[in-house]
């Protein structure tokens, strides 16, 4: 770790990224709450959801278009100062008032600058493992995780506390100066990315190698045996993807069901989320060394079920501690999940694999944090969530079989 800690390259990078997060946290409690100010509250939390969901569906498209670029790091740093300037936008626009039209334009440029975060996240993944030793690349990843989700946590706090005192403009414009910083970051350290890149193969295939990517990558997924255990955690994806959406619709219906900040509140369920997967990455993998996959995720469905039903009858604390559990046996899961990925992949498949994973999991969790919130304007929330408790208990019956018959314990196969 201290060697880690002594590249400047990877500390100024790991710096850039968590200054990229803490905006992004800071902004994403601020855009929910400026939702929260419409009469139609579950209308504008959905275009808040879509905005933050859409980039999901097209990761493994930037990350092909990304393989492709040549001038990786001028990208980058172009991509910082350009999100600088979409939030000084927003800051400016919203100093206007606020109705529908300015929520769904200020969403919009979220959209587009999410999307380019996309863009400059695929741009910099083949640059990584140059600026360490190969051998450093599992605990650098995992630092990096680690201290990601606690900046994030701590982030959603400081922007709930924030807007006690600041409004959604000042936080926007707070948004855009991290980017400013970390193009700054990035600049002071370019002539050494740059001949970093110069270890990076560029690709050469057009958009039809796309297409043809996606099949391949589906049809040795199928081959691997590995169909049943990404249909699971898809399932498990597909119900707590719209959590933080689902909350902050359902509270705001129920303003008895929290005290004071609003914002704070939502936090608190960020916080949580975080705190579980730090947990489950770190303490739950060894505590659960010896626990099957399949096994986890039956705990796993058991305990969202009882989430969705502690919601269903108001109780926020009990929620907020569920959904610590939830995400603690997530990141138990996640490790095991990407062993058995490793574990039934040929070694030179396991990229082109690993990127048809990723779109089928960002594909369920997308789907599932547009459909849910979409849902919220069409039925009352309490029915939502009677549904969201009905198909929980649809998914814990198939994995429980899977479990029983021993046919979807993988770790046995």
């Amino acid at each position: 770790m201290k060697d880690l800690f002594k590249n400047k390259l990877f500390v100024r990078m790991s710096l850039s990224d968590l200054i990229s997060v803490m905006g992004d946290s800071l902004y994403y409690i601020a855009l929910l709450t400026f939702a929260n100010g419409f009469s139609n509250k579950a209308l504008a939390i959905f275009i808040v959801s879509l905005s933050e969901s859409l980039p999901n569906l097209l990761f493994f498209v930037f990350g092909f278009m990304a393989d492709r670029m040549n001038n990786k790091i001028r990208w980058i740093v172009r991509i910082a100062f350009i999100r600088f300037l979409l939030y000084v936008g927003v800051c400016l626009m919203v100093l206007n008032g606020r109705s529908l039209i300015i929520l769904v334009m200020v969403t919009s440029i979220n959209l587009i600058s999410d999307c380019f975060g996309k863009m400059s996240e695929s741009l910099y993944t083949p640059i990584f493992p140059t600026i360490i030793r190969e051998d450093q690349i599992e605990e650098a990843s995992g630092i990096n995780s680690a201290i990601t989700q606690t900046v994030s946590a701590i982030a959603n706090l400081v922007g709930a506390t924030l807007l006690i005192w600041f409004s959604f403009s000042e936080l926007a414009f707070i948004n855009a100066l991290t980017f400013l910083i970390v193009g700054l970051i990035i600049v002071s350290i370019k002539t050494k990315l740059k001949q970093a890149e110069t270890k990076v193969i560029v690709e050469k295939s057009d958009f039809s190698g796309f297409v043809v990517e996606i099949k391949e990558s589906l049809q040795l997924i199928y081959k691997t045996g590995l169909s049943k255990a990404i249909i699971d955690f898809s399932l498990i994806n597909f119900l707590i993807a719209p959590l933080i959406t689902l909350i902050a619709i359902y509270i705001s219906k129920n303003p008895a069901m929290y005290s004071g900040n609003y914002s704070f509140e939502i936090a608190s369920i960020t916080v949580a989320i975080s705190a579980g997967m730090i947990f489950g990455n770190t303490i739950g993998v060894k505590l659960f060394a010896k626990a099957t996959f399949i096994r986890l995720s039956v705990f796993c469905t058991v305990f969202i079920t009882l989430l969705f039903c502690s919601l269903f009858q108001k109780m926020l604390f009990i929620t907020v501690i569920l959904t610590f559990v939830v995400h603690l046996i997530i990141g138990t899961i996640e490790p095991k999940f990407s062993a058995q990925v490793i574990k039934y992949t040929p070694r030179n498949k396991l990229s082109l694999i690993s990127g048809g994973i990723n779109t089928l999991l960002f594909l369920s969790s997308s789907i599932s944090m547009i459909v849910i919130p979409f849902m919220a304007t069409l039925v009352t929330v309490r029915i939502l969530v009677i549904a969201l408790v009905a198909f929980s208990i649809i998914v814990l019956v198939l994995l429980l079989s899977q479990w029983l018959t021993s046919k979807g314990d993988y770790d046995k196969k």
